[in-house]
């Protein structure tokens, strides 16, 4: 449904500066293939047990050990709005001599990787850089 769920605790501070209205990004790495994402997200934290029973998996049980009865459980509902993702087929080295290049001649690195924005808001659409 386009969205991102995390399970948590009322009293973490990630429910509480969500609570307080503060910006949420979710970060994905993969060094290994040099591919990078980050989403800006609105967020809301909620106390939904008909969710929590459909996205329950035996993971969540190892830091949730009550299960489904622990009162202070908690899902966040994370709907992605601004996606940024950088891609490189280059090994980092390589990465780091293109980008001292660019610091030498003052002109952004070139020739590093693929890099994208998509905003969610207008359907998907990708601009490229």
């Amino acid at each position: 449904g386009g969205r991102l769920w995390c399970f948590t605790a009322a009293d973490a501070p990630s429910a509480q500066h969500i609570a307080a209205g503060s910006a949420v990004a979710a970060i994905v790495m993969n060094d290994d293939d040099s591919f990078y994402v980050t989403i800006g997200c609105d967020a809301q934290v909620l106390d939904d047990r008909d969710a929590m029973r459909r996205l329950w998996s035996a993971p969540v049980q190892a830091w949730f050990p009550q299960g489904l009865d622990d009162p202070s459980l908690r899902l966040i509902c994370l709907v992605p709005q601004r996606m940024e993702y950088w891609d490189s087929a280059s090994s980092t080295l390589v990465r780091i001599a293109l980008m001292a290049t660019a610091y030498v001649s003052g002109r952004p690195p070139a020739g590093i990787g693929t890099h994208e924005v998509v905003d969610a808001g207008a359907t998907g659409t990708a601009t490229g850089r």
